[in-house]
């Protein structure tokens, strides 16, 4: 069984924002740029030591979620304004 885990950050070091628990990397805190590269997990025990490698990469803020109950409203709205000028939607 594995002794030691310890996780590494090629070419960087690990983020204050990252948390080590129960030997699994939690990204705590807000979600910048500077969290992706290649992250590296060392397992050790009296035989020796393996490692495997993740990529995490970052790839765009998510956009606002908008409740279905907003869009219909909002909906209602345009076509309550569109009566109203007179036009008609066809």
């Amino acid at each position: 069984p594995v002794s030691l885990y310890q996780w590494r950050l090629i070419n960087g070091s690990i983020s204050s924002n990252i948390e080590i628990r129960d030997n699994v990397l939690l990204f705590k805190g807000p979600v910048t740029y500077d969290l992706q590269g290649s992250y590296v997990c060392d397992a050790t025990n009296s035989i020796g030591t393996r490692s495997a490698s993740v990529e995490i990469g970052i790839l765009e803020k998510p956009l606002p979620q908008i409740a279905t109950g907003d869009v219909i409203s909002v909906i209602a709205l345009l076509l309550a304004a569109g009566v109203l000028m007179g036009i008609t939607v066809t």
